[in-house]
């Protein structure tokens, strides 16, 4: 008998389940973008329920859920995913608005100075440095956060002058003429110092490396072309602040890392090429150029200006004598680079606008300072779909 009860209890439970699990509870609705144009394609699935579907081409799906309540995910390329909660309660259809992901749209976007085309259409051989690519260092100019991060593109410091800035693209691709690439800073030739751009502005690069170049610009792309691309405000965009600052200390350069010569094998070589007539011709000399104090003593010992004794006495002094401590007390110091910036931007329906301000305060080891104060406004007025004025 309790033998037969428990298989009753069972019987019945099953059955419990299975009628649970064969609820369903429909979820309707849309799904739209920013402009509220239908997402036909977009993709949408049940955590709980584990089912999905693909909305069709005005944005409608129908989803069944096995539970009152369900964790709903919406994926669409070039928008944001959503994840929420949604009740089978709602009897009413459900209306999904993703917003844009700027990132993932960035990533499918060539800039060639001329044109904005995807990376499957674009041609010829790039590289695109993006702006947490860029960021990652914390130079104060363009060319110091780009050395070492873009493929194919080399700075030889050596080279950089006021009338050169050391850079190429794909090697040496000329002997006597200009060895530098061609610099477009959004959609316009650059000609003047790249120092002067405010790295914290720059949204990102792109390095055009080949002759499909040539074909936009001209022989000027001969040797390479790096498109730069500012940031700027967007249309519908509320009003957004960033604000970055970084300070980097670095340390005193190590001058105890050489090998030099002592400073008493330095004196006992002086006093070899006194005694063969090494710097008479200096001595002599109307310029009279500069000598090494041990020289000018062994000049008074001689001439008996002063004794033997006192200037063995002086010589023995300066042997003990180590520059490297002086440069290291008195020349050298900590080097300390502070940047600061702030970007404001925003839109409304017709216009767009960015200020931006930074602020770059800088002390080598050597106590040389560099401060550098760059603004920078933009405003863009959208009069038609076809026509823009920007200033």
């Amino acid at each position: 008998m309790k033998k037969n009860l428990i298989i009753l209890f069972c019987i019945l439970l099953m059955s419990q389940l299975t009628l649970n699990a064969q609820e369903r509870f429909p979820i309707k609705g849309t799904v739209i973008g920013l402009d509220s144009a239908a997402l036909a394609g977009a993709k949408l699935s049940l955590k709980q329920s584990q089912t999905q579907t693909i909305a069709d081409a005005r944005g409608n799906f129908v989803l069944i859920s096995h539970f009152p309540i369900d964790t709903i995910t919406i994926e669409y390329i070039g928008y944001a995913t959503q994840t929420l909660p949604v009740s089978a309660a709602k009897r009413s259809p459900f209306i999904f608005r993703l917003t844009g992901n700027a990132q993932t749209l960035e990533e499918v976007t060539v800039q060639t100075g001329y044109q904005s085309v995807s990376r499957e259409k674009a041609t010829g051989s790039y590289a695109q440095v993006s702006n947490h690519l860029f960021n990652e260092q914390v130079g104060t100019t363009v060319l110091a956060r780009l050395d070492g991060i873009a493929n194919g593109l080399t700075v030889d410091k050596k080279r950089a002058n006021a009338f050169s800035t050391g850079i190429m693209i794909r090697g040496l691709s000329t002997i006597g003429g200009p060895k530098d690439p061609l610099i477009v800073l959004d959609n316009f030739p650059y000609d003047g110092d790249l120092d002067n751009i405010n790295p914290n502005d720059v949204e990102s690069i792109t390095l055009l490396k080949d002759a499909a170049a040539a074909a936009i610009w001209g022989t000027r792309a001969g040797n390479g072309v790096i498109v730069i691309t500012t940031k700027k405000g967007h249309f519908n965009q509320p009003v957004s602040i960033d604000f970055s600052s970084n300070i980097s200390r670095v340390s005193k350069p190590d001058i105890w890392n050489t090998k030099p010569i002592s400073s008493s094998d330095y004196i006992d070589v002086e006093e070899f090429l006194y005694g063969k007539g090494f710097y008479n011709s200096n001595i002599n000399s109307i310029v009279r150029p500069a000598l090494s104090p041990v020289v000018e003593l062994l000049i008074k010992k001689t001439n008996g200006q002063i004794s033997a004794a006192e200037a063995d006495a002086k010589i023995d002094a300066l042997r003990k004598v180590d520059v490297r401590n002086d440069f290291a007390k008195y020349i050298y110091s900590p080097a300390v680079l502070q940047q600061y910036a702030l970007n404001l931007r925003g839109g409304s329906q017709n216009i767009s606008w960015l200020l931006s301000g930074g602020y770059d305060h800088n002390i080598s080891d050597l106590s040389a300072t560099l401060r550098r104060i760059s603004l920078r406004s933009e405003n863009t007025i959208r009069f038609s779909a076809a026509l823009q004025l920007t200033a």
